[in-house]
């Protein structure tokens, strides 16, 4: 990944093609080692269309985005999600109050420890750093 942090805010466009969502290549390099895997659009309990990302570490810790009108919405719920993503050792991502992200692993775990986030669960998945 690049030293530069690579920032998204409000709404992202995300294209569509043989069931599959694709998110631009640039907001992929964001993940780790650059890839992610499947991209699926669902419908949730709530008749919202959704963005499922499964990430190249750990595909089980999928995370739902919501999608309206074929751009991906970055609400306070989904950047929370990001953020649990990477607890989970999934995503390199982290939640801020108006935008998300992505920071290199030692930077993340640096910013965690000083913002308001769920520390318990950072603590839980990273007590080396504790």
């Amino acid at each position: 990944m690049a030293d530069e942090n690579f920032v998204f805010r409000g709404h992202f466009p995300v294209s569509f093609r043989d069931g599959k969502a694709r998110l631009p290549k640039k907001w992929l390099q964001a993940f780790p080692e650059g890839k992610a895997y499947a991209l699926i659009t669902s419908i949730g309990e709530d008749g919202a269309e959704y963005l499922d990302i499964y990430p190249q570490r750990n595909p089980d810790a999928k995370v739902e985005l919501p999608v309206r009108n074929h751009v991906l919405h970055i609400d306070q719920e989904a950047r929370r999600s990001l953020g649990i993503a990477y607890i989970d050792g999934s995503l390199t991502a982290v939640g801020m109050i108006d935008h998300a992200e992505f920071w290199d692993t030692g930077r993340l775990k640096a910013y965690m420890k000083s913002a308001p986030f769920p520390y318990e669960l950072w603590e839980r998945f990273h007590p080396e750093t504790s």
